[in-house]
């Protein structure tokens, strides 16, 4: 998933107004040698890979840029995308205390961007989320999940919720698999919870959890049936071999994330019995 245009652009802006060490230093945390950046500094003429096209008309992809501008240009085309948000925000953290532009003003407004341009969000720890509606409060809900999974000692779900989360902004097949993991463990503990043995397969399992209420047996579309669905579609998204688009991995981040909200709601409230 790389970023938005919009967002290169402003993150492009404030590298391009750090000194000549501040952007070598950036450069350097995303994979770029600081030589790229001093002959982009000096002006001579360097070319990016998807541009060297250019090299047949002798025109240079920086021409009317300053010096700082054509590093930071460089710097938001080439390097670690995602290692790049955190590192301009690290550094307005750090320039905090001395004046500069703050921290909490740029992480505004790269969610502002992020929200409109991307439908994604990043939280405090720097992690790309996806949005799925203002219904949804998705950053509340996140942070209820984790509370209620520390405050029930869950911590093979958190641990496994964490790192769905934090992969979901660099490889949707894997952060998949990793909510289908947190699926299985959070069902598993939740039995586990009241002493009770655990039953052969995922649905077997599922079952055991109308035993204490947290699931309502319905004559026909029953909610078993239902969450069993959200695990197969995981199963076969985190599995087979085709790329997750984001529709997708949206669609299923949306999903299971409500039914992990549903189901820890449940379990407060029936699972004690």
């Amino acid at each position: 998933m790389e970023l938005s245009l919009e967002i290169r652009g402003y993150l492009a802006d404030l590298i391009a107004k750090e000194g000549l060490g501040g952007i070598k230093i950036i450069g350097m945390r995303v994979g770029i040698l600081p030589e790229r950046i001093q002959k982009l500094i000096s002006n001579v003429p360097f070319m990016m890979p998807a541009e060297m096209i250019t090299l047949a008309f002798h025109q240079d992809p920086y021409e009317g840029l300053s010096p700082n501008e054509r590093a930071a240009a460089y710097i938001v085309n080439t390097g670690n995308q995602y290692l790049l948000i955190e590192t301009v925000l690290d550094v307005a953290k750090r320039k905090k205390q001395l004046g500069g532009e703050r921290y909490s003003k740029i992480f505004a407004k790269l969610n502002s961007i992020m929200e409109r341009t991307m439908q994604c969000r990043i939280n405090k720890e720097g992690d790309i989320i996806p949005i799925f509606g203002p219904s949804l409060e998705i950053i509340e809900k996140q942070t209820y999940i984790e509370k209620k999974l520390e405050e029930f000692e869950f911590a093979k779900t958190l641990a496994n919720y964490k790192s769905a989360i934090k992969t979901y902004k660099t490889d949707y097949k894997g952060s998949i698999s990793l909510l289908r993991s947190t699926f299985e463990s959070l069902v598993d503990e939740i039995i586990e919870s009241k002493g009770e043995p655990l039953k052969g397969s995922r649905k077997d399992k599922l079952a055991q959890l109308t035993n204490r209420g947290i699931f309502k047996k319905i004559e026909k579309d029953n909610e078993v049936e239902h969450s069993y669905r959200i695990f197969s579609l995981l199963s076969h998204y985190g599995s087979h071999s085709a790329l997750v688009t984001e529709e997708e991995a949206n669609f299923l981040f949306t999903s299971t994330l409500a039914f992990i909200w549903f189901l820890i709601n449940r379990y407060e409230k029936y699972g004690g019995n």
